[in-house]
């Protein structure tokens, strides 16, 4: 958040300066308590056409009972919580643009970020007017902590490797229209600058 202040939004291939990122004017911190990715789901709806294919045994445990239903009974789902949300929202009425940001510490296997890919497609396709993004930030030796982290390389190139594979990944962040990044800590600041500047102006 403190890199990407007072960093300019410039167009790739013109060089044009379409406006700056500052903090509480168009870059805001969200907290994702404050931001549910919420959805309802009425009883009779096919939870398993609704999520493409996309682990439906394992959604049911975000399933909650929701005190809206008073025309027919439903649950409301919690779709996917990331760690920390921020958003931009840039001028000239574009899309606002929403980066969920994933920490990976290593210590959770490649699939549950698998599982999180779709769950975020699901979030993307529901909010048309929103450009989403899921930046899945690798902890590197420049995270702060007691644990020692290496580069992140290696990881990074894991998990982008088994998200190739899976060619129902690919197809889920492609109808979705999701950006997803996959970069180590000391590189994220850098590849969502780069991303800002090539989709944040240019779809509305």
């Amino acid at each position: 958040m403190t890199k990407l202040n007072e960093s300019l939004i410039i167009e790739l291939n013109s060089k044009q300066v379409k406006y700056g990122l500052l903090y509480n004017e168009n870059l805001f911190s969200i907290s994702p308590a404050h931001l549910r990715y919420e959805e309802w789901i009425p009883e009779f709806r096919n939870l398993h056409r609704q999520n493409k294919g996309a682990f439906h045994s394992k959604v049911a445990k975000y399933m909650t009972q929701s005190n809206t239903s008073n025309l027919r009974s439903g649950k409301t789902m919690t779709i996917v919580k990331p760690d920390w949300i921020t958003k931009v929202e840039p001028r000239k009425k574009r899309k606002p643009v929403y980066l969920n940001i994933e920490l990976d510490l290593s210590t959770e296997p490649i699939e549950t970020l698998t599982e999180k890919v779709f769950k975020f497609a699901i979030v993307a396709e529901n909010n048309p007017e929103e450009q989403h993004h899921l930046c899945i930030v690798i902890a590197d030796n420049s995270f702060s902590n007691r644990s020692q982290f290496g580069t992140g390389i290696k990881r990074t190139q894991n998990i982008i490797k088994r998200f190739k594979e899976d060619k129902a990944v690919m197809q889920r962040i492609k109808e979705s229209s999701l950006i997803v990044m996959v970069h180590p800590l000391s590189r994220i600041e850098e590849k969502i600058h780069q991303n800002l500047c090539k989709y944040s102006w240019i779809r509305s």
